[in-house]
């Protein structure tokens, strides 16, 4: 979701979630909306806080300024490394938990299968990603560099 801070990573977007909240409108206060979405059932993570995105300045600044936040993408696939290192050492300093992702909006190896999160506890369904990231043990990952050549379908360059 748009946030004015930056980008979140919604999960546990359930009909109670969809009757209170428009996730379409751009700009949602990014102070606040993690809260409320966690208020609502479903999980919000700051994506990519160092690059192009507020949230990593303002929670260096002071964590209680987002309210709500427990989670940040730690990896971020298409991050310099130094931006996903600022994010590991942001979440250590306050104890946040990191996810990683690749930030792949179409199938390519250059933005597919860069980051990951690796949980402990098997996901079968959205409820037990939103019990995971809640409650479960997880940690971010890089993986290895690939080819793209095990990509399903045209991949593009």
């Amino acid at each position: 979701m748009d946030t004015n801070l930056g980008h979140l990573l919604v999960y546990g977007l359930s009909e109670r979630v969809l009757a209170h909240v428009d996730i379409g409108k751009r700009m949602h206060d990014g102070r606040r909306l993690i809260a409320e979405l966690d208020r609502l059932g479903a999980v919000a993570v700051p994506a990519h806080p160092f690059r192009e995105s507020a949230f990593g300045t303002v929670l260096e600044r002071n964590l209680a300024e987002v309210a709500g936040v427990r989670i940040i993408e730690g990896y971020n696939g298409q991050n310099r490394p130094e931006d996903n290192q600022r994010a590991l050492a942001l979440a250590e300093r306050y104890g946040l938990r990191c996810v990683g992702g690749s930030d792949a909006h179409y199938l390519s190896h250059k933005w597919f299968l860069t980051c990951a999160t690796v949980f402990e506890e098997p996901i079968a369904s959205a409820a037990d990603l939103v019990e995971a990231l809640r409650y479960g043990t997880y940690r971010p990952l890089v993986l290895p560099a690939a080819d793209g050549a095990d990509l399903p379908g045209p991949v593009l360059p």
